[in-house]
């Protein structure tokens, strides 16, 4: 008989289904330790779908190096060291319990005005500076797709998908102090931290890309020693929480020294 209805009585055979509910979601923002690696912290961004989420190593202890010959995320030094020698350092489980992800790398024009908190001309606006009102801006100009990758940089948009997803709503503004709790989690810039790379690229300048500044906690291009200068890398993946033992850590309750992060 046709099993074409909700009447097992009218099927040949019966077929039994188990859902499972992902009843352990972390909170956004929180860190998380994975398979069972206390001390290894990573911030949750957000969620793509059921258990699987972005996270952030927040570790600062992984060295620093060049972007590559150009800004070209796709085959750069940056991109080897994240998708193959990063990714090699973790164990079976946590490489089992990671989502792959088809990657972009996203080209933003920096403008320096309108510089007033909210104005919506372009992409994004970020504080430019921690100690005064200013704003600048990232606006979105094309796309290039990298293709799979298990580990990769953060793009520019990312921050703002973790943004939205703490804040709940929508969120195409950052303040500096956001943006340092983010990476370094401090309240705000005190001393010089280390710069971290981004894999969005400047448009219109091959040798310059957009990193996290180590002085005034504002997204920044690299023009003034380009993708030769060295900064600190912080790898990010898809991870499917439901595969993998992890626990979750009130972020608040970890120093950014505690973090191996310089300049605390």
């Amino acid at each position: 008989k046709a099993c074409n209805s909700l009447d097992t009585t009218k099927c040949s055979s019966a077929v039994t289904y188990t859902v499972v509910l992902f009843t352990n979601a972390p909170t956004i923002g929180n860190f998380v330790t994975l398979d069972n690696q206390s001390g290894i912290y990573y911030r949750v961004l957000y969620n793509t779908s059921g258990s699987t989420y972005m996270v952030l190593r927040m570790n600062g202890d992984l060295g620093t190096m060049a972007f590559g010959s150009n800004n070209t995320y796709n085959g750069s030094t940056l991109d080897t060291y994240m998708n193959t020698t990063f990714y090699n350092t973790l164990s079976s489980n946590i490489k089992s319990a990671i989502v792959d992800n088809n990657i972009n790398q996203k080209i933003y024009q920096y403008y320096d005005s309108p510089d007033t908190a909210g104005d919506t001309t372009y992409t994004y606006q970020y504080q430019f500076y921690w100690r005064d009102s200013d704003y600048e801006n990232a606006n979105l100009e094309s796309t290039t797709n990298v293709g799979s990758r298990h580990v990769y940089a953060l793009d520019i948009e990312d921050i703002y998908l973790y943004m939205s997803a703490l804040k709940g709503s929508n969120q195409r503004i950052i303040t500096s102090n956001e943006l340092i709790n983010m990476f370094y989690n401090k309240s705000k810039l005190t001393t010089t931290q280390t710069a971290i790379w981004l894999r969005s690229a400047y448009a219109n300048e091959p040798q310059w890309v957009w990193y996290i500044d180590n002085y005034d906690g504002a997204l920044l291009d690299d023009g003034q020693q380009g993708v030769d200068e060295v900064k600190e890398v912080r790898p990010a993946f898809l991870i499917d929480l439901s595969k993998i033992n992890f626990t979750e850590v009130n972020s608040s309750t970890i120093s950014c020294s505690a973090l191996g992060n310089t300049g605390c």
